[in-house]
């Protein structure tokens, strides 16, 4: 058992991961009111996963649900528990295989082969993580692979539908760029490179066909796009301020990325 030591603030934390979770995991007309989808909506139900932070969510488009994994209770003790969301309920998955407890680990739904795949994090030992794992919504399978990230946390991870891979970008404050197809991960050598940085969020934006990227550790408020080959930084006239550990998703209906919430600096 890992505990988290003072001044960790959990309730204020997890206040936030739920605004994650919601956010970047399920569907826009299950978060706003109707018709006008204007506002939020809290959602009242009858199990759930306990009170925790810095767990993983993704939305599995194939099976209408949401995929929670993990993250570490008010307590600060690691969990390692499935949790799924339909839009009404939440139901625990109790799997015959399961990656290790951690936090700050990242998951991203593969739509092309029907998997969610997660990947690092941080172990109740304080050790940075470098394994890969697919959910296919019945069990875990861990993936082994020739080539790693390497172990870290604190990185943006999207997945992009037009080339079905995955995009894992920052993490331990370097500015790598790998992707993952699902046999092995590559780092992708760019002209261009964002700066270095952990915590950033990064999404894809399926209407033009490229992963954005906002912010992150220490006090950056720039957007960069990625389009499969190279990163271009995007000049905008207005943006939000400097931020880390917030949350994107993409509005495919109205075509645009929506950030919320997230620690100043």
């Amino acid at each position: 058992m890992k505990i988290l030591k003072p001044p960790f603030t959990w309730m204020a934390v997890f206040s936030f991961i739920c605004s994650t979770l919601l956010l970047t995991s399920i569907p826009t007309s299950t978060l706003t009111a109707t018709p006008a989808k204007s506002d939020w909506i809290l959602v009242n139900t009858d199990a759930g996963p306990s009170r925790r932070a810095c767990m993983a969510s993704a939305y599995d488009s194939g099976r209408g649900k949401a995929v929670l994994f993990g993250g570490a209770d008010r307590y600060g003790v690691y969990l390692d528990d499935t949790w799924e969301y339909d839009g009404t309920d939440w139901v625990q998955v109790e799997t015959a295989n399961s990656p290790p407890a951690r936090i700050w680990h990242g998951l991203a739904y593969d739509s092309n082969r029907g998997k969610a795949v997660l990947f690092g994090g941080q172990d109740e030992n304080d050790a940075w993580l470098d394994d890969t794992w697919e959910y296919d919504g019945a069990d875990w399978t861990q993936v082994n692979t020739t080539n790693t990230p390497g172990g870290r946390s604190g990185w943006g991870m999207a997945y992009d539908n037009a080339r079905s891979k995955l995009v894992l970008f920052g993490g331990k404050a370097d500015n790598e760029t790998w992707e993952y197809a699902g046999m092995d991960w590559v780092q992708v050598e760019t002209v261009t490179k964002p700066p270095a940085r952990s915590t950033p969020r990064l999404v894809y934006d399926s209407g033009r066909g490229k992963v954005v990227l906002f912010g992150g550790s220490t006090n950056l408020d720039d957007t960069w796009e990625y389009d499969g080959t190279d990163w271009v930084e995007v000049s905008t006239t207005s943006k939000p301020s400097t931020r880390r550990r917030h949350a994107m998703a993409y509005d495919s209906q109205r075509g645009k990325v929506v950030l919320f919430g997230g620690w100043d600096g």
